[in-house]
């Protein structure tokens, strides 16, 4: 009885294991997916280089500092989530179409930002590529907006009109931009310094 009954526990306990890492796997589900934090330069992205196969241009999004960028448009849109008022963004990948920078590969996904007041906030992005399906809970220290912030995401849009100012951090002279914020609706516009020495652009911080 004992050697006849082997074979079904064996095939059982096999089915049970693979369902189990089938469905692991289906769900890919992490708080953290990245092991290693990389900070882009906004700079050093060339659009003409970045639109991946099939000639599509997305805006790139990165998990961690919970920012969005777009390169194609004019005025460089960036869109900064407020990380105290974000409950998870999760990442449905619809294409492998693609592209390459540091070490980083990119994919096509559609990124839904979930927020504690019910709102969603999605758009088709560059991702980093982590399977089909992910979702992302917000680090408190990569936030990018401060924490008394009411809104739920700032957008920046540049505009071509700047004036001069010195930068005291860096100890020269430089220009700063007029930048039309957005949230909901029009906020407002006004100047921000550059965020580096070498520039005289802002840019949120890009990690994923």
């Amino acid at each position: 009885m004992i050697k006849s009954w082997w074979p079904v526990w064996t095939t059982l306990i096999a089915v049970s294991v693979f369902a189990c890492i089938k469905d692991a796997d289906s769900n890919n589900i992490t708080t953290d997916s990245y092991q290693q934090s990389v900070s882009f330069n906004p700079g050093d992205f060339q659009p003409n280089d970045m639109m991946g196969r099939e000639g599509v241009r997305l805006p790139f999004d990165f998990p961690k500092s919970n920012v969005i960028i777009d390169l194609f448009t004019a005025g460089r849109p960036e869109w900064a989530f407020n990380l105290k008022r974000l409950d998870s963004t999760t990442y449905q990948r619809f294409s492998t179409a693609g592209a390459n920078y540091q070490g980083v590969t990119f994919h096509q996904y559609v990124s839904t930002r979930h927020f504690k007041d019910s709102t969603v906030f999605v758009k088709k992005v560059y991702a980093p590529a982590n399977g089909s399906f992910y979702k992302v809970l917000p680090i408190q220290s990569y936030n990018q907006l401060d924490s008394t912030n009411r809104y739920n995401f700032i957008q920046i849009v540049s505009t071509p009109r700047s004036e001069p100012y010195f930068d005291h951090r860096c100890g020269k002279s430089k220009r700063r931009y007029f930048y039309t914020i957005i949230s909901t609706d029009t906020l407002g516009t006004a100047t921000i310094d550059a965020d580096r020495c070498f520039t005289n652009v802002f840019s949120y911080k890009l990690i994923n």
